[in-house]
């Protein structure tokens, strides 16, 4: 979650350094890699001085160490493309929703056909039938919210989603936290409040430099 939750600084250092943008006005300047660092800093500290995985052995691997930064550089290129996209095409967030998802279910049906998993899954949801309202629930919530994160993608530059999302995980985080009683240190406390005090300040400045 800690990895992942950072991928605001790759998202910069692509922006910056590889950007294939040609609009200057979308292109992000190098003081974002201060923004995105404090927001590194902020996840970090959150996750560090986590009082509740504090004593537990975690077995770290080489693969899984390349896997998740293979992960991050991709996360960290992504961004950029769909500025080029938006910058060329300037495709309305409605229409991106659709050819990611339209992609996105043809690769998972080849692969779940191609796996032999594709009939257990439909005989599960035959025999469990109450399954599909939490199906369609999640479908229309997904959509929905995915709606908000093109939009946002149209509208400000491309390192604006993942400042989002990255202090969305740390409050679900938080929540879960504190509605199942678990401790939260001081040092946490503080590292959320730098990822939304940060969060916050990026979020208006490019609102108003919109206007």
């Amino acid at each position: 979650m800690m990895v992942r939750s950072c991928n605001v600084l790759s998202v910069v250092l692509v922006g910056v350094l590889f950007s294939g943008v040609k609009d200057t006005t979308v292109k992000l300047g190098k003081k974002k890699i201060i923004i995105a660092l404090v927001a590194t800093c902020g996840m970090i500290i959150f996750k560090v001085f986590d009082l509740n995985t504090s004593g537990s052995t975690i077995n770290t691997e080489t693969v899984g160490i390349i896997l998740i930064l293979a992960s991050l550089m991709a996360d960290g290129f992504l961004p950029d493309f769909q500025a080029v996209i938006k910058t060329v095409y300037k495709p309305p967030a409605i229409v991106m929703l659709e050819m990611v998802n339209k992609w996105a279910t043809i690769i998972c049906l080849i692969f779940t056909f191609l796996t032999g998993h594709i009939l257990p899954i439909i005989n599960f949801i035959i025999t469990h039938d109450k399954l599909v309202i939490d199906l369609i629930l999640i479908g229309v919530l997904s959509a929905a919210g995915q709606f908000f994160v093109y939009y946002l993608c149209n509208v400000f530059k491309q390192h604006i989603v993942p400042l989002i999302v990255g202090t969305r995980k740390i409050f679900t985080v938080a929540l879960s936290i504190i509605y199942y009683g678990h401790d939260i240190s001081i040092p946490q406390i503080l590292g959320l409040l730098i990822v939304l005090g940060i969060s916050l300040y990026e979020f208006f400045a490019e609102s108003q430099v919109k206007k």
